[in-house]
């Protein structure tokens, strides 16, 4: 036909038996079926991923339950522990107190830090005293600043050596004249790993002079068993 003679029904009859439009035709179709396979799989993609992100979540409030019920097991154990350690102080400080004997516990510096009030009352000091050194405690230091002493108590906190009966000679303060028989060892505290020197002091004035006493007895016996003795080698 000529241009523009031909009709519109000619045209689409042309354009329908056209083997482009057929493979047009086909590549659509495959396109289509392809794009819901794709729609079908991006589905299934979003469903398993939902339950992958419901299933993370699970997991971690269990964890997070988990992690929470372990804290508090172990915030109660160690409420418990805290507690028993109070109660082991209060237990310690009682007895301590309940002592007659003066008892002092020393830090590596031989500083005080604690005392009970045998001590306070046999060395006339006061609460003041914590934290000082044990040479200053007392009218006359007590005989704390005797070097043997000291150095003995310096072993006993460095190299854990034990401390029995050292005699020690004091001046109290009504100034009499006392015999004191140190005892100390090193323990750790409860609540820290510092080393410590527990020490106590045993007044042992009466005992040594009743000593003096019966060497003086014995003394006078055996002068009267000697003269004894001469009274009988003379008859």
């Amino acid at each position: 036909q000529p241009p523009g003679a031909a009709g519109a029904t000619q045209v689409e009859w042309l354009l329908e038996r056209n083997q482009l439009r057929f493979i047009a035709n086909e590549i659509q179709d495959t396109e289509q079926a392809l794009l819901e396979l794709r729609g079908k799989e991006a589905a299934r993609l979003a469903r398993n991923a939902n339950a992958v992100g419901w299933a993370a979540m699970a997991a971690q409030l269990l964890m997070l339950g988990l992690l929470g019920l372990g804290l508090t097991l172990q915030l109660r154990q160690r409420l418990d522990a805290e507690q028993e350690a109070q109660r082991s102080n209060l237990r310690a400080q009682a007895v301590l107190q309940t002592v007659r004997e003066p008892v002092v516990v020393l830090d590596r510096d031989l500083r005080v830090i604690m005392h009970n009030p045998a001590f306070a009352e046999v060395f006339g000091v006061d609460v003041g005293v914590v934290g000082k050194p044990l040479d200053s405690v007392g009218p006359d230091s007590g005989g704390w600043a005797n070097q043997e002493l000291r150095q003995r108590l310096v072993d006993v906190l460095v190299r854990d050596r034990e401390l029995w009966d050292h005699e020690v000679s004091y001046r109290d303060p009504a100034g009499r004249d006392r015999i004191l028989l140190v005892n100390a060892r090193r323990m750790a505290l409860p609540e820290s790993d510092d080393q410590v020197a527990l020490l106590t002091a045993n007044d042992v004035t009466a005992h040594k002079a009743a000593e003096r006493q019966v060497t003086e007895l014995n003394r006078q016996l055996q002068g009267k068993v000697d003269q004894v003795s001469d009274v009988n080698r003379e008859l």
